[in-house]
């Protein structure tokens, strides 16, 4: 109970010092320490959890997009137009004085060979058409 008007609440012992000096006095709700029960705890755990998971599975499927766009990046970043092992660059001539260079060191260091070989017939040598047929290409 306290004064309805100044709020000032007894003692202990029931005596009171009320400055407004009215004698009416109100019931008024105990302040508690609530704790909280078990079931509440339990619900406002299982809230955090819910929340966590739409964070996670926003931030995963956030993630997973990136991984996508940086699949797609290096897919296409690793594409080229012919690769060097297929156009013949760095296939080795195997034949002659230069047999230990490769077809496209042979064209950068003698650009001269192609007009030398398109002189010369049809040959034998399997490797030597090869070349001649890639020194034409280019």
């Amino acid at each position: 109970m306290s004064c309805k008007d100044c709020n000032m609440r007894p003692f202990d012992n029931g005596e009171y010092e009320c400055t407004c000096d009215q004698s009416e006095f109100v019931e008024q709700e105990q302040e508690k320490d609530e704790k909280p029960s078990l079931g509440s705890i339990v619900e406002e755990l299982q809230n955090d959890m819910e929340l966590m998971k739409l964070e996670h599975k926003t931030e995963m499927d956030k993630l997973k997009e990136q991984m996508k766009q940086l699949v797609n990046i290096f897919s296409k970043a690793n594409k080229t137009p012919k690769s060097s092992s297929i156009n013949g660059d760095n296939k080795k001539v195997g034949f002659g004085k230069h047999k230990d260079l490769t077809y496209l060191d042979l064209k950068a260091q003698h650009p001269n060979y192609k007009i030398w070989m398109n002189k010369q017939a049809e040959s034998s040598i399997p490797a030597f058409n090869e070349l001649k047929e890639y020194l034409n290409k280019m």
